[in-house]
């Protein structure tokens, strides 16, 4: 998966091309790919889908340049140590049966993330524990790979990083493991909450045994809201007000819309949710 994704004869800094989504994501582009020579419905709302997620970050900066410590577990806080601290890179890989592994790195925040909602987005293969400031924080898995730092950044502050990793796998047995991706990453609020309220709409159209006509219904009102996304702009604020104008678009003639209606727990959920959306412009990202 991610071993192949990580070049380090790629030219730019370490990391600012990886991304955990590419990891998660390659095998199916490349199964789809080879089953059909023409993008699909769903190939076609996904290449719009991608352009959207890849804007939800305002800002990004890389963290390289970490130092790792490699153990085996004894007990509640008892280890044998391997290999102490050393330098370590995104690229490197480590990891080998029942091993542990130590990251650690101090980061400061950029003065231009005041303000902002930040994250720590990190992968590194294992199952971890993120401590920060010395404090047990955050569990850190290849699916929970995204950590809130703060609701609003001062841009002055510094962190101390420690993570510790153990050997685990969730689709086989395979290792080392590569550092892939460490960045600290701001928050484009508008444009994280139309990517939730545009992912319900796809995620919907997944359920197995969804009614042929609202099918059709959101089918029709989702593809003419990402149409409006293009693929390729070279201006950063018109894609951004595409996409605001795509999120919109899917509140006004899908949330907002008053048509297939039902009884019980999940239809009473779906209307609280498109009262909001109207009233609120759509909160779906605050979801979790």
């Amino acid at each position: 998966m991610g071993e192949e994704l990580y070049d380090k004869k790629k030219k730019g800094k370490p990391g600012a091309d990886v991304d955990i989504h590419e990891i998660m994501n390659r095998w199916r582009t490349g199964v789809k790919r080879k089953q059909r020579g023409i993008a699909s419905f769903r190939e076609r709302i996904e290449q719009r889908m991608e352009v959207v997620r890849q804007r939800i970050f305002s800002h990004r900066v890389t963290l390289d340049d970490w130092e790792i410590r490699t153990a085996h577990f004894r007990g509640l806080g008892e280890y044998e140590i391997v290999e102490d601290w050393r330098p370590f890179h995104l690229g490197d890989q480590w990891g080998d049966e029942g091993l542990s592994a130590f990251f650690r790195r101090r980061a400061e925040m950029p003065k231009e993330f005041a303000g902002r909602k930040v994250l720590l987005r990190i992968y590194v293969g294992g199952d971890s524990l993120l401590r920060v400031d010395g404090v047990p924080y955050h569990g850190v898995d290849p699916f929970h790979n995204e950590v809130l730092l703060a609701e609003s950044a001062k841009g002055d502050e510094v962190h101390e990083f420690e993570l510790e990793s153990f050997v685990a796998w969730h689709a086989e047995k395979r290792y080392p493991f590569t550092f892939a991706l460490a960045e600290l990453a701001a928050v484009d609020e508008q444009v994280h909450q139309a990517y939730w309220d545009l992912r319900a709409v796809v995620k919907a159209l997944e359920i197995d045994e969804i009614d042929p006509k609202l099918c059709e219904f959101l089918e029709t009102h989702l593809w003419e809201a990402l149409k409006m996304i293009p693929l390729q702009e070279g201006d950063p604020e018109r894609v951004r007000r595409c996409i605001q104008g795509a999120a919109e678009s899917v509140r006004n003639t899908i949330y907002a819309s008053d048509r297939f209606q039902g009884e019980g727990e999940t239809a009473q959920l779906s209307t609280q949710r498109t009262q909001r959306s109207a009233g609120m412009g759509g909160t779906a990202s605050q979801r979790d």
